[in-house]
């Protein structure tokens, strides 16, 4: 350590007498915290240097960086869950009942209810429908029949439109009634009226978007409105 030379030592060694065990120049406060300071500049210059080496370094790996403990009290945030935790995800729809999706719906008539406002009595198509002797042996109770009615150019008979009214009947025996009115209709605001052809099919898969070889089919042609339709059933889609 390196030896403090301070000014007027003799005479304040003069003036309070024999000096002390250190000296009497440690006896002045100044001289002495000078002295601390001097010891202690060594350590603060290492940690200075350790702080400097660290940035000169950079941050550890992420890897190596732990979360704060939580605080005395407070409560650790929980885990994320999983939303699918549970579930078989190899199958989403186990356990769904997807043999009839269709399941308690009224099938009965699918459209029935789709017209709109109230149904015009005046308007309507009634007849009946039958087999013929080279299709009747093919048609069987509980067998599917869909009518679809379709408007037509009145010269031509080419249809013109969409379909405009459907319905869905189950044969119990033949020859079978049937009645269309503006309840039928496809699309709310159809007008029941016109030119028209009257088409019905024996559907074999009760699908009434499908037309496949096996089904049987008829047509009549009619405006609205119409009584005494005898619509034969007479051709089998191959």
């Amino acid at each position: 350590m390196p030896v403090l030379q301070v000014s007027g030592a003799s005479t304040a060694r003069g003036k309070r007498g024999t000096p002390g065990p250190m000296g009497s120049q440690w006896n002045s406060t100044p001289v002495w915290l000078a002295a601390v300071a001097l010891a202690l500049a060594p350590a603060c210059s290492k940690d200075r240097d350790a702080a400097t080496d660290q940035g000169r370094r950079g941050l550890p790996p992420a890897s190596q960086v732990k979360p704060p403990e939580p605080a005395l009290g407070q409560v650790a945030a929980p885990a994320a869950r999983d939303p699918h935790a549970g579930m078989d995800t190899a199958n989403p729809h186990a356990g769904m009942g997807t043999a009839n999706p269709h399941a308690g719906m009224g099938m009965a008539n699918p459209h029935a209810g789709m017209g709109s406002g109230p149904v015009d009595p005046n308007q309507f198509l009634k007849g009946t429908i039958d087999a013929t002797d080279a299709t009747r042996s093919a048609i069987k109770p509980g067998d599917v029949i869909y009518l679809m009615v379709k408007p037509i150019n009145p010269v031509t008979g080419e249809v013109i439109g969409n379909t405009m009214a459907v319905d869905r009947i189950e044969v119990t025996s033949l020859p079978l009634e049937f009645s269309l009115t503006g309840a039928n209709v496809m699309m709310p605001g159809t007008k029941f009226e016109g030119d028209v052809v009257v088409i019905a099919r024996v559907d074999r898969d009760g699908e009434a978007r499908s037309r496949n070889p096996g089904d049987i089919e008829g047509k009549v042609r009619a405006k609205i409105p119409a009584a005494g339709l005898k619509l034969a059933l007479d051709t089998v889609v191959r």
